[in-house]
């Protein structure tokens, strides 16, 4: 097998810092190196209105000015073969001579003092004081999900609380698609997401339906009146669009009804600056209407073949957003990967809801994420003044049916509000990620061979996912990491039960890239649970 690291920095979004009166915010401020408490990183700000980074080779700060309890931060941010300016504000929280705390908006960034001293004289210095450890850190990483967790056909929304909330399908094993209840993922920074266990179910624990216990497809939701509207599908033909309604964003939905009058899958609502909410739905070519105020039916003549199967490479999974007065439908399509490969995410354009739109082209392409690809399914949304799309991709679909994990990553509009094509990526919106984080086996974005994703479910203990059924010449891919300045020298990683003798090479860009090291696996015949392997790079 072939780990290959692409070597290139991405776009990081900036970590912005913001000053208050009292002790001074002169020093360096840093916080530990995720996975490596040696090392840390973070911004040091000095007399003069001078600042600059530490070990942030893709941020570079560079002025701060202080404003009563502000503080503006300017800077560069390095990625992609761009480098962009900016500028912004963060209110400081707590300042003491030893720690900073900072929050934009739901964002809170954590300190400590970093002290360029010897050791006697630091030893000196806080003999009789309170030592501070290292702060914890995580990040944001795709999937989304917590480990053992299957969440598809992703509508992201952020809700009127600031939280961001993900409602999609959930994948189980035993199913060739979905499961008869939904989750709700939810999330206040984007890197830690709680999960709502059985929001919605056709039966058992949640059950609200008391017409059917199919199989529930992909659903959305919305926020109206201080209430919140799912919109979910069954399994089955007939009357099979459904709508529940909760007060809360959680959950739970309650007393599931039929939507009189129409038929078709993944279901999809928006609602217009005039107040207009609209539905959308169908597999093979999409429909829209025109919901009721109380949004529980449809008001007026079904809108069909907004997009159809043949002409715009249709199939499934239909999504609309608004910007700067242009209609957004963004749907799963066969265009690129033949008729029975649904693994891009297309859009097309209009200047009303119903249409007509305007083909475009492919914002994400999921093809390569497993050996057995199986479909994609998504959106565009807006949080926080940023712009991401919200895709699936399948993992050990081979093995169990098809599972499949949500993921993020952020996109830009060109000045016609077109949208570049994105790829996807392991960093997801994170940016380039540290060579010292540990990383999850599982979260590689691009398999090659017959390597796959499995999941181990201990009795009374978490699970555990990882690469499984791995053969001589099979590659596996993380995007991206940034190697610039951290002297890193060793890899190490970690093996699971029963294994052959074999070698890991480490390379980076592509399979015949810039060969960086090779790890030696030593063969395993379950004597432990588990083995670590190293080599120098």
């Amino acid at each position: 097998m072939k780990s290959v690291i692409k070597n290139a920095s991405g776009l990081m979004s900036a970590i912005l810092l913001t000053a208050c009166s009292g002790t001074s915010i002169e020093g360096s401020w840093v916080e530990p190196v995720p996975g490596m408490e040696s090392m840390s990183q973070g911004i040091k700000i000095e007399a003069g209105g001078k600042a600059s980074s530490i070990n942030m080779a893709t941020l570079r700060y560079e002025t701060w000015k202080n404003e009563g309890n502000r503080l503006i931060l300017t800077g560069k941010s390095i990625g992609n073969h761009q480098t962009l300016s900016f500028s912004d504000t963060l209110i400081v929280e707590k300042l003491t001579r030893d720690s900073l705390v900072l929050r934009k908006g739901n964002y809170v960034l954590r300190y400590v003092k970093h002290r360029f001293t010897d050791r006697a004289s630091d030893q000196k210095e806080t003999d009789g004081d309170v030592k501070y450890p290292g702060v914890a850190t995580a990040r944001m990483l795709n999937p989304i999900a917590p480990p053992g967790v299957f969440i598809a056909d992703p509508e992201v929304r952020q809700m009127p609380d600031g939280r961001v909330y993900v409602y999609g399908s959930r994948d189980e094993p035993g199913n060739a698609w979905c499961s008869n209840s939904y989750h709700v993922l939810s999330s206040s920074d984007l890197v830690h997401w709680n999960v709502e266990q059985f929001s919605f179910a056709t039966k058992g624990t949640g059950d609200q339906v008391d017409y059917s216990d199919d199989l529930l497809y992909a659903p959305d939701c919305i926020h109206r009146d201080g209430k919140y509207y799912l919109y979910y599908c069954l399994a089955k033909d007939g009357e099979n669009e459904g709508v529940a309604v909760s007060t809360s964003p959680y959950g739970p939905f309650k007393d599931g009804k039929k939507i009189e009058g129409i038929e078709g899958i993944d279901p999809s609502v928006f609602i217009d600056d005039d107040g207009q909410a609209y539905l959308f739905w169908g597999q093979w070519h999409v429909r829209g209407a025109k919901l009721s105020r109380d949004m529980l039916s449809i008001e007026g003549a079904v809108r069909d073949s907004l997009l159809t199967y043949t002409a715009d490479s249709f199939n499934e999974g239909s999504s609309v957003r608004k910007r700067n007065g242009i209609y957004y439908l963004v749907y799963g399509s066969h265009s690129r990967h033949g008729k029975s490969n649904c693994a891009t995410l297309d859009y097309a354009t209009a200047t009303s809801p119903l249409g007509p739109y305007t083909y475009r082209g492919v914002i994400i392409d999921n093809w390569g994420s497993d050996r057995n690809l199986v479909n994609n399914h998504g959106c565009i949304t807006e949080i926080n003044g940023q712009w991401y799309i919200a895709y699936h991709r399948p993992t050990h679909a081979t093995k169990t049916g098809s599972m499949r994990k949500a993921c993020l990553e952020p996109i830009t509009f060109n000045p016609d509000g077109t949208i570049p094509e994105v790829e996807m990526t392991t960093q997801g919106i994170g940016g380039p990620i540290s060579p010292f984080y540990r990383m999850e086996a599982s979260r590689a974005c691009l398999l090659s061979g017959n390597v796959c994703v499995a999941v181990r479910r201990p009795e009374q203990d978490m699970p555990i996912e990882f690469l499984s059924e791995i053969r001589d010449g099979d590659h596996a891919y993380w995007k991206y990491y940034d190697f610039t300045g951290t002297g890193v020298n060793r890899f190490i990683c970690k093996t699971w039960g029963k294994n052959l003798a074999g070698k890991i090479e480490i390379r980076l860009d592509d399979p015949t890239g810039e060969l960086i090291g090779t790890c030696e696996v030593e063969p395993m015949d379950g004597e432990v649970a588990y083995a670590i392997h190293e080599t120098d790079i």
